[in-house]
């Protein structure tokens, strides 16, 4: 379908998510999620109440590995 044949608000999302993909750096990568222990004996994870913990998993240059998502970028109701 041509752009002119569009509704408007079709044009709109897809041009605003042109814009993000050009203006903000991208990871391709698999969101994880995992469940984790800070090590501390006296804490609650350590009787079973694990952390969850979010990662992004990639690969660059042909080696695997994972990077942190920060508490700060996880949505409030994904949590």
């Amino acid at each position: 379908m041509s752009r002119a044949r569009m509704p408007a608000a079709e044009r709109g999302l897809r041009s605003r998510l042109a814009q993000a993909v050009h203006r903000e750096p991208m990871i391709r990568g698999t969101l994880c999620v995992r469940k984790i222990t800070c090590g501390k004996a006296s804490c609650r994870c350590a009787r079973g109440d694990k952390y969850l913990a979010l990662y992004i998993s990639c690969s660059v240059e042909g080696k695997s590995g994972y990077a942190t998502v920060a508490k700060s970028l996880v949505l409030s109701r994904c949590r």
